[in-house]
């Protein structure tokens, strides 16, 4: 096309996509949630800000965190959950922009131990007396979960016949320390019987430990 002056004038058509904005729901630690603990998750939405974003889940609840991320609580095991992401389009406007799904799984069970051993421990006798608590931990394990033993027993030999004293709490009783301070080099006392409550609220069986004086 030419202009009144003989000079050319060209029409350009540009073309260009808009790409959909990118929903990402991330759990700050692992793969899965667990029930019964505080399960932290990064979500965002690319192009909006963290005050327009609402997430949700199909149980459980989902609750912002002070450091700026989201904090999921879930009530029991589930191979299949959905954290549902919507933003604020328009003031009081609302457009679902993605999910995603996970896992929910039980707490593993811990570990018990005593003076800081587990299955088979070689104490000496001072070392033995000196701990009077059984307890259990989480090994390997991400979240800081505190764990209640509420029960054991404690199995001696005396005089060729098995003695087995119960204790209703994760401390060594009385009469269980009695017996502790007469074992001998060479004897065996079994810690079994252990009973530990977790967050989720389930009671767990927990692995015996074998202590043998040296």
């Amino acid at each position: 096309m030419r202009t009144k002056s003989g000079s050319k004038k060209y029409s350009f058509a540009s073309q260009y996509e808009v790409a959909e904005p990118n929903v990402v729901v991330s759990p700050s630690k692992m793969n899965v949630f667990y029930v019964g603990v505080e399960n932290p998750v990064d979500i965002s939405v690319s192009g909006y800000s963290a005050e327009k974003i609402s997430p949700t889940i199909t149980q459980g609840s989902i609750r912002k965190d002070k450091g700026g991320g989201y904090i999921v609580t879930v009530n029991k095991p589930s191979k299949s959950e959905w954290v549902d992401v919507s933003v604020e389009v328009a003031p009081g406007k609302k457009q679902r922009m993605g999910k995603k799904e996970f896992r929910v799984k039980s707490l593993p069970t811990p570990q018990s131990k005593f003076a800081k051993k587990s299955g088979e421990a070689a104490l000496g006798k001072g070392e033995f007396t000196a701990n009077e608590y059984v307890i259990a931990e989480m090994e390997n394990f991400d979240f800081d979960v505190k764990v209640a033993v509420t029960q054991f027993d404690m199995v001696f030999t005396v005089q060729g016949l098995s003695k087995t004293i119960q204790a209703k709490s994760n401390k060594v009783t009385s009469e269980m320390m009695d017996f502790m301070k007469k074992v001998k080099k060479g004897e065996r006392i079994y810690i079994e019987g252990i009973k530990a409550k977790l967050p989720d609220g389930t009671v767990r069986d927990l692995p015996p430990i074998k202590v043998k004086i040296i």
